[in-house]
């Protein structure tokens, strides 16, 4: 096994998801409104490479679920599989879509998007003719996915301490 088979798990990258939605949300929260920025600087920037190294992640855990051997699912009816699975098939969705939309939205705007200040991603759409909805759909989707993620955390926490499956195990 390399250094990078070892450092790079599914556990590895669903913690380092989680550090980066903090950071996302912490900072969508505090920065100043993004409609009257030309140019981004200060939180609006951070949030843009925040967001950019969150699609690398995100796209990096699909692609590692895709090729691996799924773990053992912990023993629970078929009804409660079914809702976890569509729990999890929705995050990973949202996880892909709300930081496209960040891109087109900050692609729109002109904005140059970077992942660590570094590696430009593509201009993907035309900044002659920003469009503004896309900015409204990056907020709803960003708080579904909030909501999703509640969602998740408290299934977590049933499971620990309710059904005490050891479902927790899994995740670290």
């Amino acid at each position: 096994m390399t250094v990078y088979t070892k450092l790079i798990t599914p556990s590895t990258l669903h913690w380092l998801t989680l550090v980066l939605l903090v950071a996302q949300f912490a900072l969508g929260w505090l920065m100043p409104e993004a409609d009257e920025i030309k140019v981004p600087s200060g939180l609006v920037a951070w949030h843009i490479g925040v967001g950019a190294s969150l699609l690398v992640v995100i796209v990096a855990r699909v692609g590692w679920a895709l090729v691996r051997r799924a773990p053992t699912p912990v023993d629970q009816s078929p009804e409660l599989r079914a809702v976890a699975n569509i729990l999890h098939m929705a995050l990973y969705a949202l996880l892909i879509l709300v930081p496209l939309l960040g891109w087109l939205n900050a692609d729109g705007r002109g904005w140059v998007v970077k992942l660590a200040g570094v590696v430009q991603f593509p201009q993907i759409s035309n900044p002659s003719s920003p469009d503004l909805s896309i900015g409204d759909l990056h907020s709803a989707s960003a708080t579904i996915l909030l909501i999703l993620i509640g969602v998740h955390v408290f299934a977590v926490l049933v499971h620990q301490n309710i059904f005490k499956d050891r479902l927790m195990r899994r995740m670290l």
